[in-house]
C-alpha cells in the first residue's frame, strides 16, 4: 500500500503524483498478491461499494489468482481492468543501462498484452476491461461503469463526532459576572506605616 484510503484529495494527488513502477523493487505482475492486498483494504463486512482498477499488460499470471479472484467476488469486490500495450508486444526500455530489459539468458524482454487475461479478471468480479487507447476514453469508461453503482455516502467522520463543552465555560463565566454585579463595590483603604 502506497497510500491509504481518504476523503483527502490533495494527499491522495500528491500520492499518485509520485507513484511509480521504480517504487517495486522486484519487477513482474503477481496479480492474486495485488488482489489479496487491495481486498484487505476494505471493510469486511460489507458486501458492496467496493471497486479496484487494475492497470496492467495482463501478462504474467500466478497459480493463486483464480482463487484470489473467486474470494474476492464473494467479498463484493469488482475490479476493472485497463490494459496497456500491445498483443505484438514490444520491448522495454532500461533507464538505468539505456539498453532494452533483458531475461537471464540475455535476451530481450518484449512485453505483450494479454487482453484475454484482464478480461477474464473483468468478467469474475463483474467489471468491465477498457484498453488504453487514450486516456480520456478510459477515464470516461470507468466513470460510466462506477456511476451505475449504487453509492455509498462517505465522509470523514472525525470532525462529525466532536463533544462540545463550550457552553459550560460560558455558563460558568455568565455565573460569575451576574455575581460580580450584583456584589457591592467596596473600597480598600491601606494604612501606610
Amino acid at each position: 500500500m502506497q497510500m491509504p484510503l481518504t476523503t483527502d484529495h490533495n494527499a491522495a494527488a500528491l500520492f499518485t503524483s509520485t507513484a511509480s513502477p521504480d517504487a517495486i523493487p522486484s519487477q513482474g505482475t503477481v496479480f492474486g498478491e495485488a488482489l489479496q492486498m487491495s481486498a484487505r483494504v476494505f471493510n469486511t463486512t460489507e458486501k458492496r461499494f467496493k471497486t479496484v482498477v487494475l492497470i496492467s499488460d495482463g501478462e504474467d499470471w500466478d497459480e493463486n489468482t483464480p482463487k484470489v479472484l473467486e474470494d474476492i467476488s464473494q467479498q463484493g469486490i469488482m475490479v476493472c481492468t485497463v490494459g496497456i500495450g500491445s498483443p505484438e508486444g514490444s520491448q522495454i526500455p532500461d533507464p538505468a543501462t539505456g539498453d532494452y530489459k533483458r531475461d537471464v539468458s540475455g535476451n530481450i524482454v518484449i512485453s505483450k498484452l494479454n487482453e484475454a487475461g484482464l478480461k477474464q479478471i473483468a468478467e469474475k468480479t463483474k467489471g468491465i476491461y477498457v484498453n488504453l487507447q487514450s486516456t480520456e476514453q478510459v477515464v470516461n469508461s470507468l466513470v460510466q461503469e462506477l456511476s451505475q453503482i449504487e453509492k455509498k455516502s462517505f465522509t470523514d467522520k472525525s470532525l462529525l463526532n466532536y463533544k462540545t463543552y463550550f457552553v459550560w465555560f460560558a455558563g460558568f463565566m455568565f455565573i460569575l459576572l451576574i455575581i460580580e454585579f450584583l456584589l457591592p463595590e467596596r473600597k480598600r483603604i491601606y494604612k501606610r506605616n
